[in-house]
């Protein structure tokens, strides 16, 4: 019998592109995602016939299955776990339906959520963040990890005991969410997209 875990539906934490986000009940370094319901009744059934197989085979979970996809495939390229990504602890069933048990990124000594970029830069000057910034990039480009946007919400900054920002992890978006997935097979193309986004977010921390 698979044991089963009770979430209160009102009770996330967080509310992802989608999933909603909750912490699990007995293990305060793991989050659960519960994929969400987006689209009315009538459009997930065109959607079960339409010509993205991903849609059809995957349903809700393609995005579960996108980020350990993503994952894998950065933990094969470095020959390691990737420091800029939460790990993968498997699934796990609620009241809710399936969840997907991911890494809770927090900072060092503390169990709570890391605060995201968008959050810490409500209190803290922007330049703090530069160095930390810089290596995430500098890791990203290195081992061509793919995101399909680089909000500021859904990037994590993890501070050492003594609130210094040592780490940038993303937290949402990650993969490639195009039908035709370029980027995973041609540098060209992500050299493109990687420079673009790069410009993109650090016009948005450090906005001229």
């Amino acid at each position: 019998m698979i044991d089963e875990f009770t979430l209160d539906p009102e009770g996330y934490i967080a509310s992802g592109r989608g999933s909603l986000v909750f912490n699990h009940p007995n293990d305060p370094k793991i989050l659960l995602k519960i994929a969400k319901e987006t689209r009315p009744a009538k459009l997930r059934r065109r959607m079960s016939r339409s010509l993205r197989p991903n849609k059809r085979r995957l349903g809700k979970f393609r995005e579960w299955h996108r980020e350990t996809e993503e994952y894998i495939a950065a933990m094969h390229k470095i020959g390691g776990l990737p420091s800029c990504l939460p790990a993968p602890r498997g699934f796990v069933q609620t009241n809710l339906g399936p969840a997907y048990a991911v890494e809770k990124i927090s900072d060092e000594n503390s169990t709570d959520l890391a605060l995201t970029i968008e959050g810490y830069l409500k209190d803290h000057d922007a330049q703090e963040l530069r160095p930390a910034i810089d290596s995430f990039f500098e890791y990203v480009e290195r081992y061509r990890i793919i995101f399909f946007d680089m909000k500021l919400y859904n990037l994590c900054v993890v501070r050492d005991a003594s609130g210094k920002p040592i780490r940038i992890v993303s937290i949402d978006s990650i993969g490639e969410a195009t039908v035709l997935q370029v980027r995973k097979w041609s540098s060209k193309a992500y050299k493109h997209w990687f420079e673009k986004a790069r410009e993109k977010f650090l016009n948005a921390v450090y906005p001229e």
